[in-house]
């Protein structure tokens, strides 16, 4: 015990995103954006290329390498700065971070780093055109519809462990290696869904799932809030060195780990999972070709959300519930029924 004291909206498209930003750049300066695909960028970090897309387009006479975040949530305004200063060295061209949303308090840290960025319809920053447009009411807060990343982590841990709490931010930082900041949006996104409720015991914040929801019922609850762990999957073809990393750091997944503990037939090439993360330092060392199918590659790389270390289990196969949810919207009565197998010992440790 970690103790220290249904209806989900879609989120927007990345085209969809680019077109806010067009029409908020002609309310905001009166200027009509042409903003283009940029494919043609050298050889970047496979995490940097998987997180955002990239545009190009010209602003007041400038030209800027636009890069869209494809999960606004995944860094913090620290690394995204360090990011951009990467991207720009490498593209030699000035880069304009786009978001469908940030928190205020993240904007504020990105414009301590004098990072440019656009927020369409509520602020847009270019420090080298000394312009800072801002909405002038208070955005409303959107009630949460999906866990974060961080928040589905908590969750899992409580499963594994058969545990309802309390915990508290600082307790949670240490066991899921995240910050108490990360840990403390984290709970406050669990408590907005109604899967649990906060308090305080002298000057600590702590968290408690529920009381009738232990095990099975948690579950079933937080199942409808809680997403693919995975963030982006590929085919690839990689010399040596990468494939011996990747099967030497990775975790076994998706029907490659199901296999391995029920009667599903594996797939004919392995699966493997490893952490999105800018800070793995291995990862940087992959070197590999995205393919567009199976044909010609020697693996299929997951890219996760979160870390499948966290609650991977012997001989590097990750848990349960993330493989359960990873798979969960492959329509196949064989792999629903070998899912709802593996799950059930789970439940039966509760009787």
């Amino acid at each position: 015990m970690c103790y220290c004291a249904n209806n989900k909206q879609a989120p927007p498209t990345m085209q969809k995103i680019i077109e806010d930003l067009k029409k908020y750049v002609f309310q905001a300066l009166g200027l009509q954006v042409d903003v283009l695909s940029f494919d043609k960028y050298p050889d970047l970090p496979v995490f940097l290329a998987v997180a955002y897309k990239f545009y190009k387009a010209i602003i007041l006479g400038k030209q800027y390498v636009l890069v869209l975040a494809k999960d606004p949530t995944a860094f913090t305004p620290n690394q995204i700065a360090t990011q951009m200063g990467m991207l720009e060295k490498k593209l030699k061209k000035p880069c304009l971070y786009i978001a469908d949303y940030l928190i205020a308090y993240n904007r504020q840290r990105l414009m301590k780093y004098k990072v440019p960025f656009v927020i369409p319809g509520i602020q847009m920053y270019l420090p080298d055109l000394g312009l800072d447009c801002r909405k002038a009411e208070v955005k409303k807060v959107k009630a949460p519809t999906v866990l974060t990343p961080s928040a589905q982590t908590i969750v899992i841990y409580a499963l594994i462990n058969r545990s309802l709490g309390p915990f508290s931010p600082s307790c949670l930082a240490k066991i899921l290696n995240y910050s108490p900041m990360t840990m403390t949006r984290a709970l406050t996104n669990l408590e907005a869904l109604g899967l649990g409720a906060t308090y305080r015991q002298a000057k600590k914040r702590l968290f408690h799932f529920h009381k009738n929801e232990m095990g099975f019922s948690l579950w079933k609850q937080a199942l409808s809030y809680m997403q693919s762990p995975v963030r982006e999957s590929h085919w690839i073809k990689a010399d040596k060195l990468t494939i011996r990393l990747i099967q030497q750091s990775g975790y076994i997944a998706n029907l490659s780990a199901l296999a391995l503990q029920t009667s599903i037939i594996p797939p004919s090439l392995p699966v493997f999972a490893i952490y999105d993360n800018p800070s793995n330092n291995k990862q940087s060392l992959l070197k590999f070709d995205i393919l567009p199918i199976s044909e010609g590659a020697q693996m299929k790389v997951e890219f996760w959300k979160y870390d499948p270390a966290l609650f991977a289990k012997d001989h590097r196969v990750i848990d349960d519930f993330s493989l359960y949810l990873s798979l969960k919207n492959i329509h196949d009565e064989r792999i629903e029924k070998a899912l709802e197998t593996l799950l059930e010992k789970h439940w039966k440790l509760e009787k």
